[in-house]
C-alpha cells in the first residue's frame, strides 16, 4: 500500500520533533523565520543533490545562489507558512512549501514521489514495499526453503549467518539476520526442531551469571588489593626541608618528636619547600607580588619557604615577605 501526503507531512512534523533539539538546534527549537532562512543558506550552500536544489527555486522561485542573500531576504515571509504548520497552527498545502521543509529537516526519503514508494516502520523509519513483502514472503513461507534439487540465491551483502555453536551444530540450528526482517530460524531439511538431540549446555544466562560473577571476585579483589597499597602511604610528614609519603600505619610521633603525620597532599609533597635566603635572592615576581613566605618560630628563627600554607612544625600561617623583613633577617644578618 502506498503513503499518502498525509502520511508525508505527518512524518514530517515527526521529524521535526526530532531535530529540533539536535545538531540544528539552533534554528529549530525556537521557530522564526529569520533563523529558518539562515538555516536555508546553512543548508543550500552544502548541497548539490539536484533534487534539493529545484526544491529551493519551486520554493523561492530562483535558482540558490551563495552569494543571493538579500534575494532570499526579500522573501522571508515564506518562511511563516512552515513555522504554522509545524507548531500546528495550520495545515501546509502548497506542496513546494512540504519538500522545502523536508530538505531544511535533512527528512528521508525524500521528496514525495519516493517517500510514496515506502512502508513506514515507526515514525521516523522507512523501508521499500518491496522488501517488506519479501520479508513477510520468508516468515510465511516455509515453502519458500529450497525443496531438494532447488536452490535459492541469497544476497550476501543483506545477511549474516550467525552461528550458534561449534561448526556440528550449524547443520541443527542456525540463524539469518536479514537487514530488514529480523533473525529467521531455519530448520535443516524440514526437521522439527522439537525432534533434534539437545545437548547438555550452559544456558546463556547461567553463562553470563557466571563470567558477572567472576568479574565482581576480580574487581573485588583488585579494588581491595590497591586500597591496601595505597592506605599504606596516604600521610605525609616533614623531613628536613619537605614533605614526604610515610605509611599511616607506622608513623610515630614525628621525625625527632618535631612533626607529627597529616593527611597527604601530593601537590604540597611535589612542590612546598623550606628555602634559604640572602642577598641574592629574587623576593618578588615582575609584577611586584610576593614569591617567598615566611614565619618566626617561638625562638624567633625566621624559615622561609616558596609557597604559601602553614609551617609544618609550629602549624603557623605563612605570611607574605616584605621589604622591612628582607632588610632586618635577611641583608643585616649577612
Amino acid at each position: 500500500m502506498e503513503n499518502n501526503y498525509s502520511d508525508y507531512k505527518k512524518a514530517l512534523k515527526a521529524k521535526y520533533e526530532q531535530e529540533k533539539t539536535g545538531v540544528n538546534t539552533s534554528f529549530l527549537l525556537q521557530l522564526t523565520p529569520a533563523r529558518l532562512r539562515d538555516l536555508t543558506l546553512y543548508v543550500f550552500r552544502e548541497t548539490t543533490n539536484p533534487d534539493d536544489l529545484k526544491t529551493f527555486e519551486h520554493f523561492m522561485g530562483f535558482p540558490f545562489d551563495p552569494s543571493g542573500v538579500q534575494k532570499i531576504n526579500n522573501k522571508i515571509d515564506a518562511f511563516r507558512p512552515l513555522i504554522s504548520f509545524l507548531k500546528d497552527r495550520s495545515d501546509l498545502a502548497n506542496p513546494g512549501s512540504v519538500e522545502m521543509l523536508a530538505v531544511l529537516l535533512d527528512f528521508t526519503p525524500r521528496p514525495f514521489h519516493k517517500f510514496r514508494k515506502k512502508t513506514i516502520i515507526n515514525e521516523n523509519t522507512f523501508t521499500d514495499i518491496d522488501t517488506v513483502e519479501k520479508k513477510n514472503d520468508i516468515i510465511e513461507g516455509v515453502e519458500n526453503t529450497p525443496r531438494e534439487n532447488e536452490t535459492t540465491e541469497i544476497d550476501e551483502n543483506k545477511i549474516e549467518v550467525v552461528d550458534e555453536g561449534t561448526q556440528d551444530e550449524v547443520f541443527q540450528d542456525e540463524i539469518i539476520r536479514t537487514k530488514n526482517s529480523g533473525l529467521i530460524h531455519l530448520m535443516s531439511s524440514g526437521e522439527n526442531k522439537e525432534n533434534v538431540p539437545k545437548r547438555n549446555k550452559i544456558s546463556v544466562k547461567q553463562k553470563t551469571f557466571l563470567a558477572t560473577g567472576l568479574g565482581i571476585l576480580a574487581l573485588g579483589t583488585s579494588v581491595f588489593y590497591n586500597v591496601k597499597m595505597s592506605s599504606q602511604q596516604e600521610c605525609m610528614q616533614w623531613n628536613n626541608d619537605r614533605y614526604i609519603a610515610v605509611d599511616c600505619e607506622n608513623t610515630t610521633n614525628g621525625i625527632m618528636g618535631i612533626t607529627s603525620a597529616i593527611p597527604i597532599d601530593i601537590s604540597v609533597i611535589e612542590k612546598f619547600r623550606k628555602i634559604a635566603v640572602d642577598s641574592t635572592t629574587v623576593f618578588f615576581n615582575a609584577k611586584g607580588d610576593p614569591i617567598v613566605w615566611y614565619s618566626k618560630k617561638p625562638s624567633g628563627e625566621i624559615d622561609f619557604f616558596n609557597q604559601p600554607g602553614l609551617h609544618p612544625e609550629t602549624q603557623a600561617t605563612l605570611r607574605k615577605i616584605t621589604p622591612h623583613i628582607i632588610n632586618k633577617y635577611v641583608l643585616l644578618n649577612e
